[in-house]
């Protein structure tokens, strides 16, 4: 997956102005991007920006990667013994190998390589059917259609090649088949009511004769396709109104033959969503175990038995994560812009193409609002001082204009008493 900007919050507490980024979910210790070992015996996922690994059944999680940069998602090859893995830990988010193999029951990490070289964000689909070279999709042209295009990178390097000319995003393979399966349509994922032409769908592409089969025609969102040893195709939907697994036949389509594996909904008298049910899906080479995550639950499901049901993984973390570490830096000589707000209590600053907020009070630091491998710049507060706007370029185009929204503590928005 690459970077995104999300939504930024600033705090008026106090009388003084001070301000503090919403951080990426991988930031905030969240379990995130769980992947499995061919055999299904251990996860890997992300939590707290890093890699971590857990024997499948649950228990003490075992850091695979430490770094300020985050980790996000990761793929085994089919000997179990490498991992490819998505990280800004260079700038923008590329793709990057480390070594694995288990000792005293954990996975323990070893040398990690560079597979690609770019500023622009790299999405991770998988290995392809060599198990030499990496699936991904990224925004490496510009597009009238603004959609990614699918793309491999060999791992002792080399230059990237597109898969096909169609437009897609998270190519899933098998190492059993050359059969690539992708997702079409617009990428919104927190639409889990939508119905309509935008809709994302699961297609398959066959390299050898380069032809195309759309897998699913349900005209809401199916994706993260996962392809089985027996050929058919575990992926999540949103049919029954929730994100839940469901699984395909081999060579068929949901029109033709659709099983739902998992039933999440919401309930409870205080509870009107469960974030929308079944996100980050994965299933083990040998087609025996999917794992995924509700909410910040990992679940493992055995896919060998039709009558299992969600097994939940039980996970131990040290609280020493990396969220919660602080760095000083002097940013004073490296400001190229600054804007003044309205009330006169804090100034807007970019330094090196971040953004930073700080107090006009002596002895309040700055505090960093965007990190990411993008420049930004063109800061401009509104008048009423509520919304803070600048422009950045991301991977999809030059100059997108971002804002960040200011909330105010009730006592500041009283009126001060009249001695």
């Amino acid at each position: 997956m690459p970077l995104r900007f999300r939504s930024l919050l600033a705090v008026l507490a106090g009388g003084s102005l001070s301000f503090a980024a919403l951080a990426d979910d991988r930031a905030q210790g969240l379990f995130q991007y769980p992947s499995l070992t061919p055999d299904a015996s251990h996860i890997v996922f992300s939590a707290g920006g890093d890699l971590w690994s857990v024997p499948v059944g649950g228990g003490a999680a075992y850091r695979l990667t430490s770094h300020p940069g985050i980790e996000g998602q990761s793929r085994f090859n089919a000997a179990g013994d490498t991992i490819v893995f998505e990280s800004n830990r260079d700038g923008a988010q590329n793709l990057y190998t480390i070594d694995v193999s288990e000792s005293s029951g954990f996975l323990v990490g070893g040398g990690i390589e560079r597979v690609t070289t770019s500023d622009r964000g790299q999405m991770l689909g998988g290995f392809d059917q060599s198990g030499e070279r990496v699936l991904f999709s990224a925004y490496l042209y510009r597009e009238i259609y603004r959609h990614p295009r699918m793309y491999s990178a060999a791992l002792d390097g080399g230059p990237m090649e597109r898969v096909t000319d169609a437009f897609g995003r998270g190519p899933a393979t098998h190492t059993d088949t050359e059969d690539i399966y992708f997702i079409r349509g617009y990428y919104y994922p927190h639409r889990v009511a939508y119905r309509g032409p935008g809709n994302l769908d699961i297609w398959r592409y066959r390299p050898s004769d380069d032809s195309f089969k759309q897998i699913t025609e349900f005209d809401g969102n199916d994706f993260e396709p996962n392809p089985l040893p027996d050929g058919s195709v575990v992926y999540v939907s949103s049919r029954d109104g929730q994100y839940n697994l469901v699984r395909v036949d081999p060579d068929a389509t949901d029109s033709e033959s659709v099983t739902q594996l998992t039933h999440y909904k919401p309930g409870g008298d205080d509870s009107e969503t469960i974030a929308h049910g079944v996100r980050d899906l994965r299933v083990s080479a040998d087609g025996s175990t999917a794992v995924f995550v509700v909410w910040n639950t990992m679940y493992t499901l055995d896919l060998t038995d039709a009558r299992a049901t969600p097994k939940e993984v039980e996970i131990a973390m040290p609280g020493d994560l990396a969220q919660g570490r602080v760095y000083q830096n002097n940013i004073s000589r490296e400001v190229s812009e600054a804007a003044v707000h309205p009330s006169g209590k804090a100034v807007a600053q970019i330094a090196r193409g971040e953004l930073f907020v700080r107090s006009t009070e002596e002895e309040h630091p700055s505090r960093r609002i965007t990190d990411s491998a993008y420049r930004e710049r063109d800061i401009a507060w509104s008048p009423d001082g509520v919304k803070l706007y600048f422009a950045a370029d991301d991977e999809r185009s030059l100059g997108s204009i971002f804002e960040a929204t200011v909330l105010l503590a009730r006592e500041d928005l009283e009126p001060e008493p009249v001695e």
